[in-house]
Order: C-alpha cells, then structure tokens, then sequence
C-alpha cells in the first residue's frame, strides 16, 4: 500500500506546470476535429508566450512555402518516411526560416503523431482563428458576371453596411 503511495508522489513530482498554469486558453471561434486541437493549441501557446504575431507570420510563411515547394509538400505528406527522418529535417529546414519555437514544436508534435497530412487544415484553422480576432469576415461571392460589373459594386456596398452593423 504504501508502495502505490510513493510511486504516485514520485509522479506528482515529475509535473512541471501547475494546473492553473496549464490551462488552454480558448480561441475566439470554436475550430473542431483534429485540425482544431491542434489549431487551438498552437493558439494557446502563443497567447501564453505573448508571440501571437511571430505565430501568424510563421503560419502564414508555411502555407506559402507549402503551397510553392511541392517536393517539399510530398515530403511532409508522405507516410512512408520514418518519423525521425522527417523531424530532424523539419528541424532543420525551418530552423533556417527563424521560425517561432512554437511553431516548431508544432511540426515536431504533429510529425511525432503521424499527423503531418492534416497540416494545411490546422493553419487554415489558425488563420481562421487570427481572421476572427482582428474582425475580419471571410466572404466568397460567385458571380456569372465579370466583377467589375455594377452589380458587384452594390454587393460590396451591402456587405459594408452589413459588416458595420456588427
């Protein structure tokens, strides 16, 4: 009995965060699916180390280099490379980039779960997540018509006025 006691006290210790300390800090917007946990986590650390705007510079770099790099795509969505393969050259790759540690241990955590085919979503999550903090609204307007018609012109107007609105 006093064993468990003591292995428990021994686990305890091996805490290195408080709970209140620990605690997630919530986005404005809820995000879902395993996209938004990781979307929220990244936002919770960066919030916690005050380097939300080092965060969103690194988030918005990866969705370029991503998009542009595509051997650099296939390398991070291939799920035949070994996990430490593909960490040491995340490492190394975006240490060179000066990216965030935050934005590292991202990429390291989700390589470590196998992951990494979910990237893209969790930083359109975490764009989302910056969009709604500065007020922005996202808006897609499929037209028939060539937007410099004067219809559009109207469009845009009501969306001004709804917009002001809130």
């Amino acid at each position: 009995m006093s064993g468990s006691k003591t292995i428990l006290t021994l686990t305890r210790q091996f805490s290195s965060t408080s709970v209140k300390s620990s605690a997630m800090i919530k986005p404005p917007v809820p995000v879902f699916g395993i996209a938004g946990r990781y979307a929220t986590a990244l936002y919770s650390a960066a919030m916690k180390e005050k380097k939300m705007d080092a965060v969103e510079k690194d988030v918005k770099d990866l969705n370029v280099v991503m998009a542009k790099d595509k051997k650099l795509a296939e390398f991070v969505l291939n799920p035949l490379l070994k996990v430490n393969i593909k960490i040491d050259t995340l490492k190394k790759i975006f240490a060179k980039k000066n990216y965030s540690p935050l934005t590292l241990n991202l990429l390291v955590t989700m390589a470590e779960n196998r992951r990494l085919k979910s990237l893209t979503s969790v930083l359109d999550c975490f764009t989302g997540i910056m969009s709604t903090i500065r007020g922005e609204i996202v808006c897609e307007v499929v037209t028939a018509k060539a937007p410099g018609c004067p219809y559009f012109s109207r469009v845009r107007e009501s969306f001004e006025i709804i917009c002001e609105e809130k």
